[in-house]
């Protein structure tokens, strides 16, 4: 399996509202725009996103929402690329925040 484990840490502040959820979203490396992955409960602060491509480059974010409108992205600091690994499972950690 070819996935990257995410993980974050709430806003330090809600803006007054509490938040309604997260979104999560993947780049390619090579290109500029984003794509949905997934929106999670605010209860939740880690994701894996599954079924990623072999030798390609990703980078991710995670935006958070409330009743206000969107937090800007947290974007992780480093990308994340799938090799085959001499077992055939793999697992990329990727920690944002």
């Amino acid at each position: 399996m070819n996935s990257a484990d995410l993980s974050w840490k709430p806003p330090k502040s809600d803006g007054g509202s509490k938040l309604t959820k997260y979104i999560i979203e993947i780049r390619d490396a090579r290109r500029t725009y984003w794509n949905k992955v997934e929106e999670v409960k605010p209860s939740v602060t880690s994701y894996t996103v599954s079924n990623l491509t072999m030798d390609n480059e990703y980078v991710f974010r995670v935006i958070a929402v409330n009743d206000e409108g969107q937090s800007p992205p947290l974007t992780s600091d480093k990308s994340a690329k799938p090799k085959r690994e001499l077992s055939k499972s793999l697992i990329i950690t990727t920690n944002i925040g």
